[in-house]
């Protein structure tokens, strides 16, 4: 109350001086306002404008960008599982993988040549294996080894089980998972079926250097900007851990009905665009922060001036 009477106040005051000008100044005080409200109106409609058109362009040009990246993406899984099934043009090899009867000592050591031959092919892998099922064994480079061993009698982690079972039940016989080890992307899983019955002996498995990334994703990552890479909608990638990690909860595609969305982390606003794949369940995020976006909005509104 006090302070609306101090505003009153102060405004009968400033009423009684302009009418105790002379009338030729009065006039100039009221158009010197009214210009200065129409120049005020003219720069918020064009401020409101220009901001929309400059989210709009970000949105789309984002969105353009992210189209790109996930057909790398796309690329780079159907070039893996052209890897993976390369071994089904080599009879001895897929004779050996679907044998029920011990393996000679021979035999054994020209799988190991074949998955060492696979291996030094690429240089996108820190680890390569095979597990074949009926011989209970697994030839393969350990990402902490340099030399392809060959393991008897083993016994799958539930990790490796689950694969497996994924992998059989895929339409592409194939699945990703995350992997918790700073050099690795992810680990990639591929089955090795026998055409006439579809059934599966045996499955690749193979650990993908974490610097594929920069192959992948090609927009420049400024101003605070970062991408997410998910598959099946398990994290495989995020640009920032600390706002984006397996312990957070990712946004959902529901959120995102016109291909971007707005999220709050850790009280900064971020723009977020979305595109998921066609052939494979990939999808990629980026998330740029809001004052980023908006970053020009100053010199726009004194441009709208010169508008």
């Amino acid at each position: 109350m006090c302070l609306k009477r101090c505003i009153l106040s102060n405004m009968k005051k400033i009423k009684a001086t302009i009418l105790s000008l002379p009338m030729r100044i009065q006039y100039t005080i009221l158009i010197t306002i009214a210009i200065v409200l129409l120049i005020s109106s003219v720069i918020t409609v064009n401020y409101a404008h220009n901001k929309d058109n400059m989210i709009n362009t970000q949105i789309k040009n984002e969105s353009a960008i992210l189209a790109l990246e996930l057909e790398n993406v796309e690329q780079y899984i159907r070039d893996l599982i052209s890897f993976s099934v390369q071994t089904r043009f080599d009879t001895r090899f897929m004779r050996l993988i679907e044998s029920n009867t011990a393996l000679p000592e021979q035999e054994i050591e020209y799988l190991k040549e074949v998955m060492k031959g696979n291996y030094y092919t690429r240089n996108d892998l820190l680890s390569l294996g095979l597990y074949m099922k009926n011989q209970n064994m697994y030839i393969g480079r350990d990402y902490k080894k340099q030399h392809f061993n060959v393991l008897e009698q083993i016994s799958l982690n539930e990790e490796d089980k689950n694969a497996f079972l994924e992998c059989n039940n895929s339409d592409y016989y194939m699945c990703i998972l995350p992997s918790d080890r700073e050099d690795t992307l992810c680990t990639f899983y591929h089955s090795i079926i026998q055409i006439d019955n579809r059934s599966s002996n045996a499955i690749i498995k193979a650990d993908i250097k974490k610097t594929v990334v920069n192959k992948l994703l090609t927009s420049p990552l400024e101003n605070g900007k970062f991408a997410v890479i998910c598959y099946d909608n398990k994290l495989l990638f995020s640009g920032n851990s600390r706002l984006i990690n397996s312990d957070n909860v990712l946004p959902e595609a529901s959120d995102f009905a016109e291909g971007y969305s707005y999220i709050t982390l850790q009280h900064e606003k971020y723009l977020v665009n979305y595109a998921k794949g066609n052939s494979y369940n990939v999808s990629i995020m980026s998330f740029t922060p809001y004052s980023a976006v908006t970053a020009n909005l100053r010199e726009l509104m004194w441009l709208s001036l010169l508008q």
